[in-house]
């Protein structure tokens, strides 16, 4: 209720330790309220430090997969790969997905895997209601005769 578990062996008076009759339970209590006295000041000094900001290691320009939520049968668990075009301390904004993705729901594309037949062109587009947006698109280098 207040955060940490109450003192029970100091609000134990001498008279009362004296006719306790299980010692067993008694030295299990103290060694209980040993371990907290212990264990408290660490988890009080990590709670007051505050979560430690681990940046991701994607940047734009890094390829990845996105997991897939909803999957069918025998669908893969990632589609992909896609291109970083912005990122944040917490997500991700790849081409070809409309929304953010966080970063604990992607993972690095292998370089290999990325068709090298395939050429990234960058285009920036602006209009009357953005002012300037990014935006790339796969060409085939190869023809199909």
């Amino acid at each position: 209720m207040f955060g940490r578990p109450p003192p029970v062996i100091p609000s134990l008076r001498a008279e009362l330790i004296a006719e306790f009759k299980d010692q067993e339970l008694f030295l299990s209590l103290r060694g209980l309220q040993r371990a907290h006295e212990d264990i408290w000041p660490r988890l009080r000094a990590i709670y007051e430090a505050g979560p430690t900001l681990t940046p991701h290691q994607y940047r734009p320009g890094d390829w990845v997969y996105v997991k897939r939520h909803h999957r069918e049968t025998l669908e893969p668990c990632w589609k992909g790969p896609y291109i970083v075009v912005l990122t944040t301390p917490t997500a991700l904004r790849v081409d070809g997905i409309a929304t953010w993705v966080h970063h604990t729901h992607v993972r690095p594309a292998d370089p290999s895997s990325i068709r090298k037949d395939f050429v990234m062109r960058w285009a920036v587009n602006s209009g009357p209601t953005q002012p300037a947006q990014a935006q790339a698109t796969a060409h085939s280098t190869h023809l199909i005769l």
